[in-house]
């Protein structure tokens, strides 16, 4: 009977050090991520196997462990672990104390799936985290306008102009009152707002806008030239599609020069490029 009492007891006295050592390491792993020191991912990783068994115990920190883990993948180029982890810590989060974690893990898949074009799997996540992060930063914060700015692009990419409009127009207001014209929200609206001309066949409207922000030049004075190379793109589009062939490569060529002058890095974005000046050609040779 003794020797019972003491296993219990031998038992008992080491689980509550391993919960000392789990919350020391803890304490020690999290105060190097929220320094803003680059941890290695195999030492958080080591941690995570380390305390496997302790992980759903904790699950306010395995959340933020497993988005740690992702944003550092994500540096690396290795999509699909980041997915992986991003799905991880949103699992945790379910279960968190701290309930707008929830939100937060939902607002990272969000911003993946977006940067990967997954515009049906983004779009399912910001409806799922709009309303937490309101509450997480405020609804008229600057962070959570962000937000609804991105959601808004996510929008027009789906070619849900209807729905985007409304929102384009509160934004612009919403930009403009602080920040005037000359910022690169709100010059990012208007090339919105001049996509969704262009779908209506309002071309004229949609080539006033993109022509003003290209003879503006206020993308570059900002140091945003990838958006300005972008604008030029659709500038030189819609030039494509009223067929002003001419006017289109003369944009468009801008637009490669830019793109080289500049060193970006989009390779998506010069394909289109040369997709549109071999549609153009091919243009001013069929009405010849």
């Amino acid at each position: 009977m003794k020797l019972k009492i003491i296993i219990l007891v031998l038992g008992f006295s080491f689980g509550v050090l391993r919960a000392q050592t789990y919350e020391k390491d803890w304490e020690a792993l999290n105060k190097k991520m929220e320094s803003g020191v680059s941890v290695p991912v195999k030492e958080m990783e080591a941690f995570n196997l380390k305390y496997k068994d302790k992980l759903p115990l904790y699950p306010d920190n395995t959340m933020q462990l497993y988005s740690s883990i992702a944003i550092n993948y994500y540096n690396q180029n290795d999509l699909v672990k980041t997915e992986q982890n991003y799905l991880k810590a949103y699992e945790y989060s379910k279960t968190a104390k701290d309930t707008l974690l929830k939100p937060v893990a939902e607002y990272y898949l969000a911003t993946f799936y977006h940067n990967q074009d997954n515009y049906l799997e983004a779009e399912q996540y910001y409806l799922k985290c709009m309303y937490g992060m309101s509450v997480v930063y405020g609804q008229s914060s600057r962070e959570y306008t962000q937000i609804f700015l991105n959601y808004t692009s996510l929008l027009v990419s789906l070619e849900k102009h209807q729905q985007a409009q409304p929102y384009i127009e509160a934004l612009l207001y919403y930009y403009k009152t602080l920040d005037g014209v000359g910022n690169s929200n709100y010059i990012r609206l208007l090339n919105y707002q001049a996509i969704i001309y262009q779908s209506k066949g309002e071309y004229a409207k949609a080539i006033d806008i993109l022509s003003a922000i290209v003879e503006e030049k206020s993308l570059l004075k900002l140091g945003d030239t990838a958006s300005y190379v972008t604008i030029q793109l659709n500038l030189g589009d819609v030039y494509r599609e009223t067929g002003k062939y001419d006017l289109a490569i003369m944009n468009l060529k801008k637009a490669r020069q830019n793109y080289f002058a500049y060193k970006l890095k989009d390779r998506g974005a010069l394909a289109t490029i040369e997709n549109n000046l071999g549609v153009c050609y091919k243009g001013i040779n069929s009405t010849k």
